[in-house]
């Protein structure tokens, strides 16, 4: 009975709650270095292609992702997604099948007869928005850095707690969100922030929900490589870091750099490729930082990685076919899965259903530190749904309705991990 009453209070804040939030513009990006102009060129997307193959199940998938192609849109029979053009002879060598392919520099001019630019949220201004909330909210928010991204930027974290701040230990129930680990993923770090912006602007009637709760929430895990795509013209397209390979080739796939199956199926060890792993597993001090976090937060519990596209909640395994070997955990992440999809609207599944991916970061926040994790892609279902393409929507109703129903999952999701934690 006392479960039920907590639950009934869950319904009430979760699909009761008034949810307004504002898109805020998108701020001049750094100067971005002459040398990455230098090794990328000012068009990079003349060097790659949008690429459609025939592919209808994980295994065929996941050969293309370690052939060095991205998998950003999976159907029935196909599967889209971006390869470097000195890439695309590992598809054809393979047997596969290409059904269509389009210079990228192509696929966005057309998205630019369609649309306008519209304004991502730039490094700069997640920072100012992170510190004016620690500041305006010091009665339950302070800010801390997990660490620097390789060109030295902030890994900056709005910390969420009504007693402990800064890197004050705490017993509460922790669950850590991030957003943007693939650069040209921006629709992650809005709803990251959005989630910040909403926790804090309604604190005083989510006094007793957040009383019981530890909440970190890094909006921009790949601040450079964020930044680099937003300067494009209008976009680079660009997924990894700016590491600058021994070739001279740029980035590692931060979420192929973890260590758990790091090297294994559905990663590649082409520099050039979209899902590079890096030399070795936490090669890249994005992903040390968040591992050095989590081994100093013990009293994490879950993890959410936001990223787009997809419409997709998805949880381990990633690596392997098999389901989660502990009955209790596999029951509770299909569980929450299943409420937070009910919520979006989106669907749930095992990862690896998609395709194999090792080295990903909620397998190895699983198997490591055994967080409930979760890998939310996040709007739009499909590339050309809407104006723009799947990585650059543009309809804002539409964005503010991905963040809304965002937020009230991610209630969900504490509370649910809260009640497990009891």
């Amino acid at each position: 009975m006392k479960t039920s009453r907590k639950a009934d209070r869950t319904q009430s804040i979760i699909f009761f709650i008034s949810i307004t939030i504002s898109l805020p513009l998108h701020t001049q990006t750094d100067t971005i270095n002459p040398i990455y102009e230098e090794l990328i060129g000012d068009d990079a997307t003349q060097k790659s292609t949008w690429i459609e193959i025939s592919a209808s199940n994980s295994n065929e998938r996941s050969l293309l992702a370690e052939a060095g192609m991205s998998l950003d849109e999976i159907n029935e029979n196909s599967v889209c997604g971006i390869i470097p053009n000195y890439l695309i002879h590992n598809i054809k060598d393979s047997g596969f099948v290409i059904k269509s392919q389009t210079p990228l520099n192509r696929l966005i001019e057309e998205d630019l007869t369609k649309t306008k630019r519209f304004p991502f949220l730039s490094y700069n201004h997640v920072e100012s928005t992170l510190k004016m909330l620690a500041k305006k909210h010091h009665d339950v928010a302070s800010l801390t850095s997990m660490g620097r991204s390789i060109q030295s930027r902030n890994l900056s974290t709005l910390r969420i707690n009504t007693t402990e701040k800064n890197n004050e230990s705490s017993i509460k129930t922790g669950i850590l969100f991030i957003g943007t680990m693939h650069a040209r993923e921006h629709l992650a770090t809005t709803v990251a922030l959005e989630l910040a912006l909403w926790l804090c602007n309604n604190k005083k009637n989510l006094h007793d929900f957040l009383s019981k709760y530890d909440i970190y929430i890094t909006p921009l895990f790949n601040p450079d490589g964020s930044e680099f795509d937003l300067d494009g013209k209008p976009y680079r397209y660009f997924r990894k870091n700016m590491r600058i390979n021994h070739d001279k080739r740029i980035g590692v796939d931060l979420n192929r750099n973890f260590s758990y199956g790091w090297g294994e199926r559905g990663s590649s060890n082409f520099t050039g490729s979209e899902t590079y792993r890096g030399p070795f597993p936490f090669s890249e001090p994005e992903s040390r930082a968040l591992k050095n976090f989590l081994e100093n937060k013990t009293n994490i519990k879950a993890f959410v990685s936001y990223h787009s596209y997809g419409e997709l909640i998805l949880y381990p395994w990633g690596n392997t076919q098999k389901p989660i070997e502990n009955i209790h955990d596999r029951k509770l992440h299909e569980s929450i899965a299943q409420g937070m999809a009910t919520i979006t609207g989106y669907a749930p599944q095992q990862a690896s259903r998609l395709y194999i991916a090792s080295g990903d970061t909620t397998d190895w926040a699983y198997a490591t530190h055994k967080l409930i994790s979760f890998t939310i892609e996040l709007f739009p279902k499909q590339y050309g749904r809407i104006n723009g393409s799947g990585f650059y929507p543009t309809e804002k109703s539409l964005i503010k309705k991905t963040a809304t129903n965002n937020i009230k999952a991610a209630l969900y999701l504490m509370e649910k991990i809260n009640l497990n934690c009891q």
